[in-house]
């Protein structure tokens, strides 16, 4: 046994290949060697606070993908210096090989080789972009901390931020609406005396004064808590002024001027009743009968101006500004980036092409066969070593079910953010060795 697991080789069968072939190939990766016993050892050491919460590594690095601090560590001690040496030599194999003066290949080093190109370029178009952004981007960080922090202080509810365009519309509609149903009871009071003009003006300052009403009124209850409770004394009066007294007085403007248009009406139809002999109507009831379609609109109106308003005043402002910065951002990241981001995807598929019909060319060869021995021997102890890995991380799994593991991603908006996974999620992750011999 060799230092970090290496056991001794059996040089005969191993006669043709690399010295350092053997040497990875030679790995005790046993359940009770060293070098598992090392790894497993990290099961309990994973999560260094209470939220069990692991960093993984950059999935732009050498390593393995998906894979934790610990596992980086071990693979670094363990299994890098013996596989490096090894994917060397046996690309070494592969270059000296040189039918028709062109040097053959491991398809499976140059996929990971433009693939690891592709994703340093994706990175690049998504880091300048930011660079170019920067500014914006911290100030939409910014709001969105601040609204994250109003949120949890009402308890995790979203703010009332319904579209004041509409809201104001359905105030409008309503106005046009007491406009309609008004305006021939106040042409024939005696204030307007007949007068369309006059009787105009005043069914739009009824009109007005209702949807004013309905506003005030509306924002008055949502928000009586909130104010109410304030330790500001000029906040309450204010509020209580502005939407309680004034809110009202138009309220009782508006519905006293319809009032008293109708009485004349009403009074007119007594009289006429009285004179032909017939049992008068109600003055009251027939008030209150003629009344009832401008106080439906009101309380209607009231009760929009509620739906539409939030019950804090200044929460909704946290997630429009939010919103807003965020959406800059986006604007700019779909303009900037995706279109950046497709082509070189596309680049990368057609270098791929390019590469495996190279690759189908070569294969021929029987120096080209006996090399890819060599290579599938390297690929079967890969496969050894992923195994053991997974093996480890379904044991992390077991040991903690309530894990999650931050994992970097450079394809999204902020690479700075981390995407997050559950401890079965990463468990099932793509694990794979790469065959990229240029360090690690």
């Amino acid at each position: 046994m060799t230092e970090h697991g290496v056991v001794a080789r059996d040089a005969s069968y191993w006669a043709s290949s690399p010295t350092a072939l053997m040497d990875y190939v030679a790995l005790d990766l046993s359940s009770n060697g060293p070098a598992a016993n090392e790894l497993m050892g990290g099961i309990d050491h994973e999560f260094h606070n209470s939220d069990q919460v692991a960093d993984l590594v950059d999935d732009r690095s050498e390593l393995p993908d998906n894979i934790t601090a610990h596992m980086a560590s071990w693979y670094r001690q363990y299994i890098a210096p013996t596989r490096l040496a090894a994917l060397a030599a046996v690309k070494s194999r592969f270059a000296e090989d040189k039918p028709k003066s062109v040097p053959t290949f491991i398809m499976e080093a140059r996929r990971d080789e433009i693939l690891a190109d592709n994703a340093s370029r994706r990175h690049k178009a998504v880091t300048d972009f930011r660079l170019e952004y920067a500014g914006r981007i911290e100030d939409r960080d910014r709001a969105e901390r601040d609204y994250e922090y109003q949120k949890a202080k009402h308890g995790g509810r979203e703010p009332n931020t319904r579209s004041k365009l509409i809201y104001f519309l359905l105030l409008f509609g309503l106005a046009a609406l007491e406009f309609l149903i008004n305006f021939e009871t106040l042409l024939a009071s005696p204030v307007a005396k007949g007068v369309p003009a006059l009787a105009l003006g005043m069914t739009v300052a009824v009109a007005l004064s209702i949807a004013f009403a309905s506003h005030a009124h509306g924002k008055l209850v949502k928000q009586w808590h909130y104010h109410m409770h304030s330790a500001e004394r000029d906040r309450k009066r204010r509020f209580i002024w502005y939407y309680g007294v004034l809110g009202t007085m138009a309220d009782a403007i508006g519905l006293g001027l319809i009032g008293f248009g109708r009485y004349f009406l009403v009074v007119a139809i007594i009289e006429k009743a009285v004179l032909m002999g017939n049992d008068p109507p109600s003055l009251v009831g027939m008030m209150f009968g003629t009344m009832f379609g401008n106080v439906a609109i009101w309380l209607l109106g009231s009760a929009i101006s509620y739906s539409f308003h939030d019950e804090d005043p200044t929460y909704p402002a946290y997630k429009i500004r939010y919103d807003k910065l965020n959406d800059e951002v986006t604007k700019g990241y779909q303009e900037k980036v995706v279109k950046k981001l497709q082509e070189l995807n596309e680049v990368c598929r057609e270098s791929l092409k390019t590469e495996e019909m190279q690759n189908n060319v070569q294969s021929s060869g029987q120096t080209f066969q006996r090399n890819r021995a060599h290579f599938d021997a390297l690929m079967k102890k890969d496969h050894e070593v992923e195994g053991l890995l997974q093996r480890y991380r379904d044991a992390v799994r077991r040991a903690h079910p309530n894990g999650r593991f931050n994992a970097a991603d450079s394809e999204l908006l902020d690479p700075g953010r981390r995407k997050i996974m559950t401890s079965g999620e990463w468990a099932a992750s793509p694990l794979r060795l790469k065959y990229i011999s240029s360090g690690y």
